[in-house]
């Protein structure tokens, strides 16, 4: 299968659009019954959860699972913004 190549502007939209439409449901379902559970936790899991970063210092929402998640969605668009950043920087050092 290829992969579909699109342009930075239409890509970064994509990419923010759906961090944006992922914490407006998130908003919608924490402390409802609708919210994501995991009751089988591994040991992993369980202590990441627990950690003082998860329990203090992010506190948007109630849910850990909504916080794990938000916090590798910001990782993962900062990775793809310096990714970005030196692919545009060498492309103009090399023009």
């Amino acid at each position: 299968m290829e992969t579909v190549k699109r342009k930075p502007k239409n890509k970064w939209l994509l990419i923010i659009g759906g961090f944006i439409a992922a914490q407006v449901i998130f908003t919608a379902t924490d402390g409802t019954f609708l919210e994501l559970k995991m009751n089988n936790m591994g040991n992993f899991a369980n202590a990441l959860a627990n950690h003082l970063f998860f329990l203090e210092w992010i506190t948007l929402y109630e849910n850990f699972v909504y916080r794990l998640l938000t916090v590798l969605a910001i990782l993962q668009i900062i990775v793809l913004a310096i990714k970005d950043i030196t692919k545009v920087a060498g492309s103009r050092s090399n023009a």
